[in-house]
């Protein structure tokens, strides 16, 4: 009750979409049993966001994300198996502040994979 309260006070100061609700994205979860929203963390929206991205014709998709992040950690375990399968270039960056030999590498690597997507691929709608 008091959330469609604050919602409604906001709603009037930003320019919100009408519809924030998140089904179609368990929905998204349930079509290959990958994860359930009932695990309560992030990881199922950050697992179908990521499938939606790729289904939408995104030529790669970046999951960045605090270094230790149980559900970041999750997500990664099932997104990057998936995203292979999908041939949707894709690449977790876990973040500390830290210098991480190698990254660049793997920017530069991801960044070669999203470009010979688009080569193959276009942009969806094209």
């Amino acid at each position: 009750m008091r959330q469609k309260q604050v919602y409604k006070r906001v709603e009037s100061l930003i320019d919100l979409k009408k519809d924030h609700r998140v089904a179609h994205l368990e929905s998204i979860l349930k079509e290959d049993d990958l994860y359930s929203f009932d695990a309560g963390t992030e990881a199922c929206l950050s697992i179908s966001g990521i499938i939606e991205y790729a289904r939408a014709g995104y030529n790669g998709v970046v999951n960045i994300y605090p270094f230790a992040c149980m559900p970041s950690t999750a997500t990664s375990a099932i997104a990057k198996p998936l995203m292979n399968k999908l041939g949707t270039p894709y690449l977790d960056t876990p973040y500390d502040s830290s210098f991480q030999p190698g990254r660049e590498a793997a920017i530069r690597t991801f960044m070669y994979q999203a470009h010979q997507h688009f080569k193959r691929h276009g942009r969806k709608g094209d």
